[in-house]
């Protein structure tokens, strides 16, 4: 019985973050959905040592008793009353999160919810985890078939599509030869 459930990605190696999927049982706005959010140093620094603090799932019944600023802030601009992130990782490096979220009421979160919401971001990390392969499989793909594998210079038709994506972004009268 939770109002939504927002998913959190980092963006490759940066510290930016954004929601690329949320679904919300009431038709509440979420000012972060769909946009991107970039952490300045201290910020990334005390979000991931928070994620750590709770092994990557935290809970919180209540969130005007967070002891995070940054997340309280969020939170409380958003209307949430409770929420719970558990967090998915990659060879120790933090890509992302599962918000489970209230908007309506404060709540315990109890041992069976945690393991729920730990089993949903094992499910839902596998799958971006798999994206996230095929991506990178076919951005490997694209770089082979562009490149000549002796010189690893665009082959020809790949410099024309270059070339002219090139030119068309250059101002007026700025072109290179």
């Amino acid at each position: 019985d939770v109002d939504g459930i927002l998913i959190r990605r980092r963006i490759g190696k940066s510290k930016e973050i954004y929601y690329p999927y949320y679904s919300l049982l009431l038709d509440i706005p979420v000012d972060e959905a769909n946009t991107n959010y970039v952490f300045s140093e201290e910020e990334w620094d005390n979000e991931i040592a928070y994620i750590r603090k709770y092994n990557g799932l935290a809970c919180c019944g209540d969130v005007e008793e967070l002891d995070n600023e940054l997340i309280k802030a969020a939170a409380v601009k958003n209307g949430l009353q409770s929420y719970a992130r558990s967090s998915f990782f990659e060879k120790e490096e933090y890509l992302g999160s599962i918000d489970v979220v209230n908007f309506t009421r404060k709540r315990d979160w109890t041992k069976e919810d945690r393991r729920t919401i730990q089993i949903l971001t094992n499910v839902v990390s596998a799958y971006l985890f798999k994206m996230k392969a095929f991506e990178d499989a076919r951005e490997t793909v694209e770089h082979m078939t562009g490149y000549d594998a002796v010189t690893d210079l665009y082959k020809y038709d790949k410099f024309l599509v270059e070339a002219e994506k090139y030119l068309e972004s250059a101002p007026h009268g700025q072109y290179a030869m």
